[in-house]
């Protein structure tokens, strides 16, 4: 399923059609049911994602208790796939660990512990049943979201906001930070990769090339936030696994592979956070400008 704009488009029309698009996707997907692999899992988890996205940029042009509304009825859709997340970017991050054979127990604990897990939502048919329920009723609602301000002003405030969350992050983000504050980093980085996702078709040529570094940003704090969640799972095993004494060891390992993602991940930021919020919004203003004129 498309979730570009087209260039001259109707903006609220290709705005509301986007987030319909994205709900009937998880819908369709979530309906499936014991039928679903992991890959149908995230594109669920994306279609959702860009849902969210979008409503984020078309915050100041709605309802704001709309808005609070149906983002919190997303967040609550999103808690549906978070554990069935976990189970395999456990997995998958497992894959990727060098050295990992040292520890083919604390994996073999991890991967059964993550497919217990899917197993669970799965047999948990009153939450699906209901996250299926509240899609539909999202689908039936959307429409009737009012566009009452410019929005194209709430775009470009949702893409300065969504730009300088991102510019604080990087430099608050150390080796000496919090945890919470890389995975927010992350999340915060992850947004505004999909809210120009939506605009790439008619982006110049240095917000392309900026946007890609953007991408491979999103795709290094992601593979921290990954270890931090084996971490995490590991630390869960601990009263589970008899020769955890070999638990330490792989932590350390998990830890040694974090630090390498953070100073890549600084390295990163630091090439694309050379402008101002304000001077951002004006690299994208220049590129739509026309369109808005029009409209």
């Amino acid at each position: 399923m498309s979730y570009l704009i087209s260039p001259h488009s109707d903006l609220p029309s290709a705005a509301r059609k986007i987030i319909i698009t994205g709900l009937k996707e998880a819908l369709s997907i979530l309906s499936v049911s014991r039928g679903l692999d992991q890959e149908q899992f995230k594109r669920a988890r994306k279609a959702l994602k860009k849902v969210r996205s979008m409503l984020h940029l078309i915050r100041d042009s709605i309802d704001n208790d709309k808005f609070l509304e149906e983002d919190k009825n997303l967040r609550d859709l999103s808690k549906v796939f978070r554990d069935v997340r976990d189970a395999i970017i456990t997995g998958e991050t497992l894959d990727k660990i060098r050295k990992i054979s040292e520890f083919e127990d604390i994996k073999l604990a991890l991967v059964t512990q993550g497919q217990e897990t899917i197993e669970k939502v799965f047999e948990n048919e009153k939450e699906l049943r209901k996250a299926i329920a509240n899609l539909q009723a999202a689908i039936e609602r959307i429409p009737e979201i009012k566009i009452k301000n410019d929005i194209w002003d709430s775009i470009e405030q949702g893409l300065k906001g969504a730009y300088r969350e991102c510019f604080e992050y990087f430099q608050l983000c150390d080796d000496s930070s919090k945890k919470d504050d890389w995975v927010k980093w992350r999340k915060y980085t992850n947004f505004l990769v999909v809210e120009l996702d939506f605009f790439s078709d008619f982006l110049s040529p240095e917000l392309k090339k900026w946007h890609e570094g953007l991408q491979s940003l999103s795709e290094i704090l992601g593979a921290h936030q990954d270890f931090i969640l084996v971490e995490e799972k590991t630390k869960e095993l601990k009263n589970h696994l008899e020769s955890f004494q070999n638990g330490k060891g792989f932590l350390r390992l998990c830890a040694e592979n974090r630090e390498e993602l953070r100073k890549e991940g600084r390295k990163n930021a630091a090439r694309l956070f050379v402008k101002s919020p304000k001077e951002f919004v004006k690299k994208f203003t220049a590129c739509t400008g026309e369109w808005r004129k029009a409209s």
